[in-house]
């Protein structure tokens, strides 16, 4: 009888023993795929976004396209990709009819993803209006901590309009991929922290397509600058669109030097009340010999690239 249960303890024990190697294992591919752990591949399989991690860039088809619209004092932008529409921001509501009407010019008939990088009015100000006249299968926010949520009638509005049309809806998280087709993805790198304003809370994208890429800044702010230096990610871009309008609260030096871009997007309304850009940024832009695209000056600019050369038009 001893034999028999000392047969069932070995037994036993390497069953143990080859479910924790499974587990080992299996949390070895979670962080090779980007995931913090378990608990964070189980989020992300809640909120429906297993593309964490999971994508990266391959060889190139087709060609990618990127369109800071001109919507005044705001921020919109168009990612085409050979199998996904992206629209990063959809400036104020006033904005919204324009915005249609350009997505509707270019044959897009829907957006795959729409992304508020913080909730700021000039950046989902145009949400519900798009969403309205514009199939949207789904919406990623901020990570905002809950003492910053805004409590004005028009996001209350739109966190209403979500859950009444049933759009799914989650927050982007940093390390988070989206296959864009043919080669390309986007990649949320920031915030690196969580912090105290919601313009350093902005989600930061960056696109990826063949052997160039686009940094897309939100409204992030020197502080949050300094975090994403310091977090290690590639910054190196060929196109930074311009944070916070052209602020002097962004786009440091140190910032700049390692983004290095061939070129700067700016988002501005025409002789806007801010003053943006700010002088100091448009001297730190010049001093590096970056040529510098205006939405109130050159109206929309349009990047097109099929992965080996990159191509810059604009409206005006």
């Amino acid at each position: 009888m001893k034999r028999v249960q000392r047969q069932q303890s070995r037994k036993s024990f390497r069953v143990w023993m080859v479910i924790i190697i499974l587990l080992a294992l299996f949390e070895a591919a979670l962080h090779l795929f980007g995931f913090a752990g378990i608990d964070d591949f189980m989020g992300a399989l809640l909120d429906g976004n297993l593309a964490a991690g999971a994508v990266a860039p391959g060889p190139t088809e087709g060609t990618l396209e990127v369109h800071v619209l001109d919507v005044g004092q705001g921020d919109c932008i168009l990612i085409r990709g050979s199998d996904k529409t992206i629209l990063v921001d959809a400036s104020v509501s006033d904005a919204a009819p324009g915005i249609l009407s350009y997505l509707r010019k270019l044959g897009v008939d829907g957006i795959d993803i729409l992304i508020n990088t913080h909730p700021h009015n000039d950046h989902f100000g145009g949400m519900r209006a798009v969403m309205d006249g514009m199939p949207t299968a789904r919406v990623l926010l901020a990570p905002i901590p809950e003492e910053l949520t805004p409590t004005t009638v028009s996001f209350e509005k739109l966190v209403t309009y979500l859950g009444k049309h049933q759009i799914p809806t989650a927050e982007a998280r940093v390390g988070d991929t989206y296959d864009l087709g043919g080669g390309g993805v986007l990649t949320i790198v920031g915030p690196q922290k969580t912090y105290d304003d919601l313009n350093n809370s902005s989600l930061v994208c960056r696109v990826d397509f063949g052997r160039h890429s686009f940094l897309l800044t939100g409204d992030m702010e020197a502080k949050a600058e300094k975090d994403l230096l310091a977090s290690g990610v590639p910054l190196r871009a060929d196109v930074l669109k311009v944070g916070h309008h052209g602020s002097n609260t962004s786009s440091s030096r140190d910032f700049l030097k390692a983004v290095d871009p061939d070129y700067a997007v700016i988002s501005c309304g025409a002789d806007n009340d801010y003053g943006h850009p700010h002088d100091e940024v448009l001297e730190r832009l010049r001093s590096r010999g970056i040529p510098i695209y205006r939405t109130d000056l050159d109206g929309a600019a349009v990047f097109v690239t099929d992965g080996d050369q990159l191509s810059v038009s604009t409206a005006k």
